[in-house]
Protein backbone atom coordinates (compact mmCIF):
# COMPACT_ATOMS: atom_id res chain seq x y z
CA UNK A 1 0.00 0.00 0.00
CA UNK A 2 1.52 3.38 -0.27
CA UNK A 3 2.23 5.33 2.34
CA UNK A 4 -0.13 8.03 3.72
CA UNK A 5 1.02 11.38 2.50
CA UNK A 6 2.00 14.12 5.06
CA UNK A 7 -0.18 16.63 5.59
CA UNK A 8 0.90 19.64 3.59
CA UNK A 9 1.88 22.06 6.79
CA UNK A 10 0.10 25.93 6.50
CA UNK A 11 2.15 28.41 4.99
CA UNK A 12 3.40 30.41 7.93
CA UNK A 13 1.54 34.04 7.45
CA UNK A 14 3.89 37.18 7.11
CA UNK A 15 4.08 39.05 9.96
CA UNK A 16 2.33 42.47 9.38
CA UNK A 17 4.48 45.12 8.47
CA UNK A 18 5.26 48.03 11.16
CA UNK A 19 3.22 51.29 9.68
CA UNK A 20 5.82 53.43 8.47
CA UNK A 21 6.67 56.43 11.20
CA UNK A 22 5.33 59.86 9.91
CA UNK A 23 8.88 61.72 9.09
CA UNK A 24 9.45 63.71 11.64
CA UNK A 25 9.56 67.03 10.83
CA UNK A 26 12.92 69.27 11.08
CA UNK A 27 12.95 71.47 13.71
CA UNK A 28 13.08 75.14 13.17
CA UNK A 29 16.52 76.24 13.18
CA UNK A 30 17.37 79.13 15.76
CA UNK A 31 17.77 82.29 14.26
CA UNK A 32 21.44 83.31 13.49
CA UNK A 33 22.84 84.87 16.82
CA UNK A 34 25.42 88.01 17.36
CA UNK A 35 28.68 86.80 16.27
CA UNK A 36 30.55 85.43 18.81
CA UNK A 37 34.52 85.63 20.30
CA UNK A 38 35.25 83.22 17.60
CA UNK A 39 33.80 84.80 14.69
CA UNK A 40 30.47 82.66 14.44
CA UNK A 41 27.67 83.66 12.96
Amino acid sequence: PEPTPEPTPEPTPEPTPEPTPEATPEPTPPPPGPPGPAGNV
